[in-house]
């Protein structure tokens, strides 16, 4: 046959097989139909299979476009995606953390916590560090343990700079290498995700290693920041960390909870002639090929992640002591520690701290070396990271002989809270941020205790009451943040106004547990959670236990830790029809009428309240608690005695009464007031005025409960008479046009002085006793601020004593003879103070005290150029800038010229604190207080609208509700209080008064 010729017979139609034969139903078998090839193909067919496989070739093309989309679009872009977003979509993978929660309230955010699948237990952290830069870099590696089977591993870090090429993940399990396939910034919580080719299996241990990540020093907390210190041969730098609490995330990648505990082997590589210091001793120091020095330091207990601290510095040297066991205790100091005694007795505080407080607690310290180290402006006292404790460095040096009896009991209060921070905060460790402050009170309550023990002398009460409850109840007025927001408020850089409050809690719950039954419940704690963790829930159980379950603690706590604010309790008599008499107590909400608009929902609120109280004629203490909003119960007193609520002034809450009561309890001051203790009266004063403020009283009943102060012998109820006539005075004087022609002002200060100096006659500048010594100097102080001509007048003679010949000036009055010198003095004197400021051997504590004495001069020109320092190179850290502020506003002209100057260097003022938030909200806060007139409203109005940064209008927003109600304030209470300073002081309550 010819070539392209088929050679195949149709026999009846039938299609033949290969040899010839056909199957029986005319088909061939499967074999042979895969053999056989086809010669030829007619038009027909051709065209039919070009058409099919076109068909294939588009649907091939469509399948790998809609591939390359998913690939593309999909996962390419994970990286821009919520985490939470993502692994919805897919649902094989478990998500790492809870969507975010938003909050119901004002206060801050709740910031949601990290997956337990995994957790650590070893970190290795390496930081190379220089105070000569802005920018840090360092290694970390992780060692984990995987608790659950996962593909994800989730970090605490904010910025980092880190790449996919440094981060390394191995099973230590198998030595395999994990794959990482990608990382995730998510920048709305601080996190990094590493995404990993394969789950991680249960039960194993990995080894997570970042080979490098970049930092910032920043100029403020938290993480690692620096600050200016004072050296004899000008400013130097410190470098030093604020980890507590969310600070590590600022340093370090890791898991930033303070339930994750883990061990840590630090290394720091800094330049030669720097000093480093971490938590433990230092191991070993190599000099490296560029002359820096790595030093390596000993393992930590386990602890959280916020107890790490770092410190680098240069010029600053040490005095150390060895105690019991060879445990070490250094104190670092700017000046030469073998000159100063100061320094000895900042070690011995130390010592006698660590003593004092074995003593009160079953658990011994277990640091083998404690480092201390002053730290120029801290915003709190101090701060411990368990063996490396940081003090502000104007509460850490004192001199015996030449520091106020008020420096002296501060610089031990703030050594005795760090040391006491290795029981509660290091050694037991909150499980979350929103119980934080539990730990912040019970370290500081252990301080008072320490101190207490120190100085059998002090009353403990009282200086408790003085410089942590009142102050704490005067700024929760103010706060948007409730006590278990304490932490988050403290992370994000807000003011925790309500840091005292917490103390202020737990003094209130030894009004219905016993004193014995609550230390049974700290040694409780301490032994069952020692190097663990705690939250609240756990404390409240442990306080119930201890008294036999007598009392549900958390149902008592709870409405107190969670709810805004708190109430005050009105307390009267009546008479029924029928002739019996009743005796009533209800309980409110409390707030300043007109300011806390956001407080409104209070109303609604009831708390339980452990009211305790007594009357003249029975002065048992008895107790009530209020678990409803009014309580009526059978009047046993009579009519003409007095009835006393909060009668321990361990309540965190207000009281008042009727008229006719507050009237007795006037009288009674007037001719018993020893009677009761002195934190009872200081109460009595501070309620009473707050009262005011709240619109509950009229001003003469609380001026009716000064009139005994020239008998007063106690300094807590000056403190807090002086507090609050203070407010008193500002919005009087700022609502004046003038000086000259603001009579009542000038009466009320004559009214104050006048009480003062007749305290003083009974005293001398050199006396021993520490509450006496406090009397003196608030006494003092208050008559020379209010213009007595004797007491300025001898002012005025030891001020220049000490200009001319050096003069030692009593150290409890030193500031008011300084201020007193400035205010009366001329431009020279200004000047001569300003150069002794400057000394290269001045102490932190008088250069403090010559920087806010600089500002009472009374020429505007003259504050307007100190206030102009700041902008210049004069010496003045970011931290003097906020106190000198602060001082030059306690006078009107003071505050009338920060007024115009920051309204005029507005520009200037936030570039150059444009990283320092909090200097911004101090000079904003110190400014605008006591604004009372319809100009300073208006100009506080336009200045808000043009300033763009949202917390620093939100403070000017406070501000203009805070002279609408200073402005209030002077029309509701001004007509009542010029009547009652033109009468004599013994005039009664004003009878047009009235109670809600």
């Amino acid at each position: 046959m010819e070539d392209g010729e088929c050679d195949i017979a149709i026999i009846d139609g039938m299609p033949p097989s290969a040899d010839g034969r056909a199957t029986m139903d005319g088909t061939m078998n499967r074999v042979e139909q895969l053999q056989e090839e086809p010669c030829e193909r007619n038009d027909e067919d051709e065209r039919i299979f070009v058409k099919k496989w076109q068909i294939a070739c588009v649907l091939m093309f469509v399948l790998v476009a809609v591939l390359a989309a998913v690939y593309f679009v999909v996962i390419r872009t994970k990286v821009n995606r919520s985490p939470h977003n993502f692994y919805t979509a897919r649902s094989s993978l478990e998500p790492f953390y809870p969507a975010p929660t938003f909050p119901t309230t004002e206060g801050p955010q709740e910031i949601t916590r990290l997956p337990e699948y995994l957790l650590p237990y070893n970190y290795k952290v390496k930081l190379r560090l220089d105070l000569s830069e802005t920018t840090f870099t360092g290694s970390t590696t992780i060692n984990l343990r995987c608790l659950q089977a996962t593909q994800v591993i989730v970090l605490d870090c904010i910025e980092g700079n880190i790449t996919n090429a440094s981060v390394s993940v191995v099973d230590l399990t198998t030595a395999d290498v994990q794959v990482v396939i990608d990382l995730l910034y998510d920048d709305s919580e601080g996190r990094l995700v590493v995404y990993l080719g394969k789950r991680l299996q249960e039960g194993r241990i990995y080894k997570l290693e970042i080979a490098e990540f970049t930092g910032e020093l920043r100029t403020q907390p938290p993480g690692l920041y620096t600050t200016d210190y004072r050296h004899s041969d000008g400013l130097r730098q410190l470098l030093v960390s604020s980890l507590k609490p969310m600070g590590a995330r600022y340093v370090f990648p890791c898991m930033d909870d303070p339930a994750m505990k883990a061990t840590f082997d630090v290394t720091i590589e800094h330049p030669k002639g720097q000093t480093a210091l971490s938590n433990m001793p230092s191991k070993t120091k190599t000099v490296l090929t560029d002359g820096w020095v790595r030093e390596e330091f000993y393992r930590t207990p386990k602890m959280s992640t916020h107890l790490l601290g770092f410190a680098l510095f240069d010029g600053l040297t040490s005095l150390e002591a060895v105690i019991s066991r060879g445990r070490v205790v250094r104190v670092w100091a700017p000046f030469d520690p073998e000159e100063n005694p100061s320094v000895e007795v900042a070690l011995n505080t130390t010592i006698d701290a660590i003593h004092n407080i074995e003593q009160l607690v079953p658990v011994e310290y277990q640091l083998t070396k404690t480092d201390v180290i002053p730290v120029p402006g801290l915003s709190v006292p101090s701060s411990d990271y368990c063996g490396l404790l940081m003090i502000r460095e104007t509460a850490l040096f004192c001199d015996g002989q030449e520091s106020s009896m008020s420096q002296q009991l501060k610089c031990e209060l703030a050594i005795s809270k760090a040391v006491a921070h290795n029981w509660f905060g290091n050694s037991v460790t909150v499980e979350w941020w929103d119980d934080l402050w539990l730990t912040e009170a019970l370290s500081t309550m252990l301080a008072y205790e320490s101190v207490a023990y120190q100085r059998p002398d002090v009353n403990i009460c009282d200086l408790q009451w003085d410089e942590m409850i009142q102050p704490a109840m005067a700024a929760d007025i103010f706060s948007r943040v409730d006590l278990s927001s304490y932490g988050h408020a403290a992370a994000i850089g807000e003011d925790p106004a309500v840091g005292g409050k917490g103390i202020g809690l737990l003094r209130m719950l030894d009004t219905i547990i016993s004193d014995k039954e609550f230390l049974k419940a700290i040694e409780n704690v301490l032994a069952r959670f020692s190097h663990d963790n705690m939250n609240r829930s756990q404390f409240w159980d442990a306080v119930s236990e201890a008294t036999g379950f007598r009392i549900d603690v958390a149902a008592f706590m709870e409405p107190w830790v969670t709810q805004l604010g708190y109430p005050y309790v009105s307390i009267g008599r009546y008479q029924e029809r029928d002739e019996s008499r009743n005796q009533y107590f209800v309980q409110l909400p409390f707030y300043y009428s007109g300011f806390v608009s956001f407080m409104r929902h209070l109303q609604t609120i009831t708390w339980e309240i452990p009211v305790t109280w007594k009357s003249e004629g029975q002065t048992d203490t008895r107790l009530l608690t209020m678990t409803e909003d009014k309580y009526i119960i059978p009047d046993e007193t009579s009519p003409e005695e007095w009835v006393l609520g909060n009668s321990d002034s361990r309540g965190f809450y207000r009281v008042n009464y009727d008229n006719k009561n507050w009237a007795l309890l006037a009288d009674y001051l007037q001719y018993n007031h020893t009677l009761l203790e002195p934190s009872v009266r200081a109460v009595l004063i501070d309620d009473a005025f707050n009262n005011v403020r709240g619109s509950i009283l009229l001003i003469p009943t609380a001026m009716e409960m000064t009139r005994y102060l020239d008998k007063e012998e106690n300094y807590v109820p000056w403190r807090a008479a002086l507090d609050a006539l203070h407010y008193v005075k500002t919005v009087v004087h700022g609502s004046c046009p003038s000086s000259s022609q603001c009579p009542y002002h000038c009466r009320l200060q004559e009214y104050i002085a006048r009480k003062a100096a007749r305290v003083l006659k009974r005293h001398t500048f050199y006396e021993t006793s520490p509450e006496k010594r406090l009397l003196v100097a608030v006494t003092f102080k208050a008559a020379c601020q209010n213009g007595n001509r004797n007491v300025t007048k001898r002012a005025k003679i030891m001020f220049d004593r000490w200009k001319r010949k050096r003069v030692r000036i009593p150290p409890d009055i030193r500031e008011s003879v300084i201020h007193v010198g400035i205010s009366a003095g001329d431009e020279n004197v200004w000047w001569h103070v300003w150069k002794q400021s400057n000394a290269s051997a001045i102490s932190a504590q008088d250069r403090q005290i010559f920087l806010c004495g600089l500002a009472a001069s009374q020429q505007e020109w003259v504050l307007w150029r100190y206030l102009r320092y700041i902008f210049e190179e004069k010496g003045i850290t970011v931290q003097e800038a906020s106190l000198i502020f602060k001082c030059v506003t306690q006078t009107k002209v003071g505050r009338e010229t920060a007024w115009k100057f920051v309204q005029g260097n507005w520009e200037k003022l936030t570039s150059k604190y444009a990283d320092v938030p909090s200097l911004l909200k101090a000079i904003i806060q110190s400014t605008l207080t006591g604004l009372s007139t319809d100009q300073h409203f208006q100009q506080l109005e336009h200045f808000s609208s043009s300033v763009q940064e949202k917390y620093l209008r939100d403070l000017l927003d406070d501000a203009v509700h805070a002279t609408r109600l200073n402005q209030r304030y002077i029309d509701r209470n001004m007509p009542y209080l010029q009547d009652w300073l033109k009468v004599p002081c013994a005039t009664r309550v004003d009878t047009r008064e009235t109670n809600p």
